[in-house]
């Protein structure tokens, strides 16, 4: 078995000789990428779930899309499958897509409104 040398003292990671070897500051960082993950489910879920409505405005589904693409630039961070973390930058990017097709969704309904209180 081998160990690393801090400079001082021994860590307490161990691993078996001939085997390739991974950093303890390196196994820290696996479980970023669940984490990156989580944040991308829920960013995305608050854009898919919530109403937008001209008077409510955009606060929340922009909120979901910064958690969603803060998810997947942890993820990435992360040390984990590589599918995993694709697959939290691709919840990223439907929940920007998300919102700004709820965006363009407001802007229309505002235009129409405007149309209706200003004509003649």
């Amino acid at each position: 078995m081998e160990r690393w040398w801090q400079g001082t003292t021994w860590t307490d990671a161990w691993r078996p000789i001939g085997s390739t070897p991974v950093a303890p500051a390196a196994r820290g960082f696996a479980h970023w990428s669940l984490v990156g993950l989580l944040a991308a489910l829920v960013g995305l879920a608050i854009v898919l779930f919530t109403d937008v409505t001209v008077l409510s405005g955009m606060d929340q589904v922009v909120f979901g899309a910064i958690l969603a693409v803060a998810g997947a630039v942890i993820a990435l961070i992360g040390r984990r499958s590589v599918a995993l973390r694709i697959t939290c930058v691709a919840l990223a990017l439907f929940a920007v897509a998300g919102a700004v097709y709820d965006q363009h969704q407001v802007d229309q309904k505002r235009q129409e409104l405007t149309r209706i209180f200003d004509s003649p």
